[in-house]
């Protein structure tokens, strides 16, 4: 995440989309170092930060900003 923050423009947002389950990402992404650089973007088409997918399916997007 610390290239992704070199590589973003100032106001660049950085979207990820991971399986929203403990069996693959035990830990908040918040919990990063590298994470600590960005803000939490809030995403005026979904109205959100985080975007989950459930019920349906266990996916979520974060949305971040520089």
């Amino acid at each position: 995440f610390d290239s992704c923050h070199t590589c973003l423009c100032k106001g660049g947002i950085l979207v990820i989309g991971r399986d929203d389950t403990s069996d693959f990402l035990s830990f908040s992404l918040d919990e990063l170092n590298s994470m600590q650089k960005f803000k939490p973007h809030y995403f005026p088409p979904l109205a959100t930060e985080n975007y989950s997918l459930k019920p349906q399916f266990e996916y979520l997007y974060s949305f971040y900003s520089k």
